[in-house]
């Protein structure tokens, strides 16, 4: 009994993502840290949000690529 598709299991990598969440990290951080700037919030609201924001960022990707390889 085969529990698995018939070609091999590939492990799941960041290699082509890796570029796209860091502009994704950069780009957070720069605009919550420019609207906590203006607004006069704590700044320790800036790596908060920022990393909110990249992790969602990195879980629309991951929902995309389920499913593309899902439609092939």
């Amino acid at each position: 009994m085969h529990l698995v598709r018939p070609h091999e299991p590939s492990p799941f990598t960041w290699r082509p993502y890796g570029r796209r969440l860091v502009v994704a990290a950069g780009a957070a951080c720069a605009a919550v840290g420019l609207i906590t700037g203006w607004t006069g919030l704590p700044w320790p609201l800036v790596p908060t949000l920022s990393g909110a924001a990249v992790a969602v960022t990195a879980g629309a990707m991951r929902s995309q690529r389920v499913s593309r390889s899902r439609g092939k």
